[in-house]
């Protein structure tokens, strides 16, 4: 065939998108699983605080240590299962495909420091945190845990040793450190506020010792969100180590009250703070600079509102105490709802409306992230708000919405509430056919009015000796948990016995 002159043959050549180092002697699995790393994992663990690691940090250091860039591959794997749980032999082949690169990635970190490689603490401390994170997607909270403690350990270790990071084979320039440094505390204090067990007493003592200070000033809500992190752990195992250690309700421990002066202090200095911030970037609690669809500054609702609560209440001699702060378990509610329909639309999209009156009940795509979210809050609501309606609205968001924030996981957290709440509302309707029964015994003696004959409809009208106010969860197993629930006046203990697959 004769061309017109001027016309030529285009040929179509398929380019590898991941063309880097990293992807150098790789196979098309192993490809595909690091650029789903770049385009799906790094963008979901970075919200909703751009946190860097994944952009700026891991992206470069991974073409330069091997252990580094399978711990990745591995995370990236394991990630998409969670997203895309359909398909069982696709999912087997990247399970696969995850194990095998976190085998390698260990092997790589152990020749790092039997060679006593400058690099080796750096590489170390990362692949700490990607193990973590691998064994969180899989569902082993207890080997997560172990992960975070051992990166602790180490990071204790090189901050004592005064660790010389610019001479380091890569660097371990003080930016990276303290970015380190702060996720791996935050994880700690998650860990320490869920269970003890795992967290041994040199990393609790660094812990503990590492972030008793709040700052008066916020540049960001990064550091913003860092600090209410560790408020919100330290302040939920409060209430596990008082209501696990109270021996006299009305006269609680001198050691207790010395906890929630100093929670209180810190809360304090970091409402100031923050609202300091919020005036300095023009905004308010529904706005946030950058854009005026954004999760961040819900999610600091969320966990402020659920500081004051527990606050409020921590140490009251009845659980009823709770019962006050209605409204403020509703704004955490009602604030969950904003940032589940702002995932579904940023999932979908690009929002079409500015308009942000509350959203209906939604689903959101299944969220994983290493940064304080919504899951403890909503725990919260289901256990100790006692308003029918609002409690089971929270448990639905837990239903309904797939999610793990590291240590925090929305299925677990479910079925330990709806234990929590069955359990309650069984009392709540003993008491009922109790107190009806007393009733009508009354009626029948004309000693008391027709008007007293009511109908108990809401568990906030059963008194508090009778609410569960100790619920203690082992995680020593993997993928399974033991669950204590008990009347601490009455001593009438339930036990619960729950078991998971991936």
């Amino acid at each position: 065939m004769v061309l017109p002159i001027g016309h030529k043959f285009v040929h179509y050549v398929e380019v590898q998108r991941m063309s880097s180092p990293a992807a150098a002697e790789l196979d098309m699995h192993a490809r595909r699983a690091l650029d789903f790393f770049q385009h799906q994992t790094a963008l979901q663990l970075d919200k909703p605080f751009s946190i860097d690691l994944c952009s700026q940090w891991l992206s470069r250091l991974m073409h330069h240590e091997p252990a580094i860039k399978h711990g990745v591959i591995a995370v990236a794997s394991l990630h998409e299962n969670f997203m895309r749980p359909s398909g069982a032999e696709a999912k087997e082949e990247r399970k696969i495909l995850a194990l095998h690169h976190y085998g390698k990635s260990i092997n790589e970190v152990v020749q790092l420091n039997k060679k006593a490689s400058e690099s080796a603490s750096t590489t170390t401390l990362i692949t700490c945190l990607l193990y973590c994170l691998a064994e969180s997607l899989q569902g082993h909270l207890h080997s997560s845990w172990k992960h975070i403690v051992a990166g602790i350990q180490l990071l204790a270790e090189v901050e004592a040793a005064s660790f010389d990071h610019e001479k380091a084979n890569i660097g371990m320039p003080q930016p990276l450190l303290n970015l380190l440094r702060r996720i791996l505390m935050n994880l700690g204090t998650q860990a320490m506020a869920l269970q003890d067990g795992p967290t041994d007493s040199m990393a609790m003592q660094f812990i503990k010792t590492s972030h008793q200070t709040v700052s008066e000033v916020f540049i960001s809500t990064d550091q913003a969100l860092a600090e209410l992190s560790h408020l919100v752990n330290d302040t939920l195992r409060a209430v596990t180590w008082y209501v696990t250690h109270k021996v006299d309700m009305d006269r609680p421990d001198e050691d207790l009250l010395l906890v929630r002066e100093a929670l209180e202090e810190r809360y304090s200095t970091w409402a100031v703070a923050f609202n300091t911030l919020l005036v300095a970037i023009n905004g308010d609690s529904t706005t946030e600079a950058g854009g005026d669809w954004n999760t961040a500054p819900f999610i600091l609702r969320v966990n402020q509102v659920l500081c004051r609560i527990i606050m409020s209440g921590l140490y009251s001699a009845s659980e009823t105490a709770y019962d006050a702060y209605l409204e403020d378990f509703q704004t955490i509610v009602q604030s969950t709802k904003h940032i589940i329909a702002i995932e579904r639309q940023q999932g979908q999209g690009p929002r079409k409306s500015s308009d942000c009156s509350t959203p209906p009940l939604m689903s959101s795509p299944p969220i994983f992230s290493m940064t304080l979210g919504i899951l403890p809050a909503l725990f919260f609501v289901c256990t100790s708000c006692r308003h029918q309606e609002t409690r089971h609205e929270a448990l639905q968001i837990l239903r309904e919405n797939k999610r793990r924030e590291t240590c925090w996981d929305s299925d677990v957290l479910s079925r330990v509430a709806e234990r929590h709440i069955t359990l309650e509302e069984q009392k709540m309707m003993d008491y009922w056919r109790e107190r009806q029964a007393q009733v009508d015994q009354c009626l029948t003696s004309n000693s008391v009015s027709q008007s007293e004959n009511g109908k108990c409809i809401d568990t906030t009208q059963l008194p508090g000796n009778m609410r569960i106010d100790t619920m203690v969860v082992d995680f020593t197993a993997e993928k399974s948990v033991v669950m204590s629930f008990r009347q601490t006046q009455s001593g009438e203990r339930h036990d619960m016995v729950m078991e998971w697959t991936d």
